[in-house]
């Protein structure tokens, strides 16, 4: 299974957006020159299940990716035989899960991904760099498939897939310092022994008080 990968930033000229999801995928020829139909070539075919991971479909059909750098895959088959490749066109979902806008996931004219070129049946995949695709924003994408021998497109695109980047939420609590006695420094133990006098501070600290010497003519008033 082959893997082309995306992964510099979002942005940049030269950028000729899709603005009509369907049309024919020879129109947009970013897998290589488009050949004229030959009565005996056969038409490359997308499969008809494209997904996308890592992660796994929700109730409602749509792939659950957890991670940054999206991959998507999709299977082509060429009845000739050829070697073919498949071309990845993203777009933002509107609300009903429709494409809206195309969204550039190259820097290549056409913002698409192609895969490298596949032995007929193979799955042939693309990874989408990280910081091209925004999390929990919906997502839809198709492919279209090329033949590396007779150069022909395949004449529509695949069925729409549907997918979301939900990265998940670490709720790990930190370790606390279980030998220490009191692991929060900042709140000290209650107490509810009183403060000695300040006469019994030294006692506190640890030394006994030093005696006050008596003057000498107080010990010959005692004699």
């Amino acid at each position: 299974m082959a893997t082309a990968t995306a992964t510099a930033a979002d942005g940049g000229g030269g950028f000729d957006r899709n603005l009509n999801p369907n049309a024919a995928p020879s129109t947009r020829p970013a897998a290589g020159p488009a050949m004229k139909a030959v009565a005996a070539a056969s038409r490359p075919v997308s499969g008809k299940n494209p997904s996308a991971g890592p992660g796994q479909k929700d109730t409602s059909g749509g792939w659950q990716v957890t991670t940054p750098r999206v991959k998507l895959s999709n299977t082509v088959t060429d009845a000739d035989g050829s070697t073919a490749n498949l071309t990845f066109e993203v777009w933002a979902a509107d609300s009903s899960g429709n494409a809206k806008t195309q969204v550039k996931i190259s820097d290549n004219q056409y913002g698409v991904l192609v895969s490298d070129f596949v032995k007929s049946g193979s799955t042939a995949s693309v990874t989408v760099g990280a910081g091209r695709l925004k999390p929990n924003v919906d997502y839809v994408f198709h492919t279209s498939a090329y033949a590396k021998d007779s150069g022909l497109y395949e004449t529509s695109w695949s069925p729409w897939a549907r997918f979301r980047v939900t990265m998940p939420v670490d709720l790990t609590l930190p370790n606390s310092n279980a030998s220490a006695q009191n692991p929060d420094q900042s709140a000290q133990p209650h107490t509810d022994t009183m403060a000695p006098p300040d006469g019994d501070l030294p006692l506190r600290m640890g030394r006994r008080p030093t005696a006050t010497p008596v003057p000498s003519t107080a010990r010959r008033t005692r004699s």
